[in-house]
Parts: C-alpha cells; sequence; structure tokens
C-alpha cells in the first residue's frame, strides 16, 4: 500500500519521523510506497526509507520540497483580497528563510 505525507501548515510537522525499517526487512523495494510533501516549514522532520530522497534516474522522487507553489490557508476575506496585509501575511509564512525544505 501507498503511504503519502503532506505537511500542509507552518509547523504541522514538526517532530515527524517516518522510519520505514519495519516496513523495508519485510520488502526491500517497500521504500518505493512512502512519500513526503513538504508544502510549509516543520522543525526536526526526520524521513527514513532506507533508500534516498529519489532514484538514481530520477524517475520518482520520494521527499518533494515544495519551494515553488507553497500552500497557504486564510480565511475567506474579500477585503484581503489584493490588498498589501494579504501580501504582507504571506511574505510572513516565509520570514527568516523558514522554507518547507
Amino acid at each position: 500500500s501507498m503511504v503519502n505525507i503532506t505537511c500542509y501548515a507552518l509547523n504541522a510537522c514538526d517532530g515527524l519521523t517516518i522510519d520505514a525499517t519495519n516496513a523495508i526487512t519485510k520488502n526491500v523495494n517497500n521504500y518505493k510506497h512512502i512519500h513526503l510533501e513538504m508544502l510549509s516549514f516543520s522543525e526536526s522532520v526526520m524521513f527514513f526509507n532506507g533508500f534516498g530522497y529519489e532514484e538514481e534516474d530520477k524517475s520518482d522522487q520520494y521527499i518533494t520540497c515544495n519551494t515553488l507553489d507553497p500552500y497557504m490557508q486564510y480565511p475567506t476575506n474579500p477585503s484581503l483580497q489584493g490588498s498589501s496585509e494579504l501580501r504582507q501575511r504571506a511574505e510572513n509564512e516565509y520570514d527568516g528563510n523558514r522554507l518547507p525544505c
């Protein structure tokens, strides 16, 4: 079975540990079924799949660090649309270079 873990919100996955030791002991190819996608910054995330970041031929990535299309959820508020306040909130997400990975 496939395991996809996505960290959406800032610090949502703080302290997350993904350790596939038991899975790869049962079948060495189980690493292919474990994926982590970081959409926002989290501290102390540990990912161990027994293989690595991606396939050598780059056909599959097991950790995705989305720095180009960050996911930011804000309350629906018409007064924020297009406002400088919305831009400031978005910039604050990455204050101190807290990128997803």
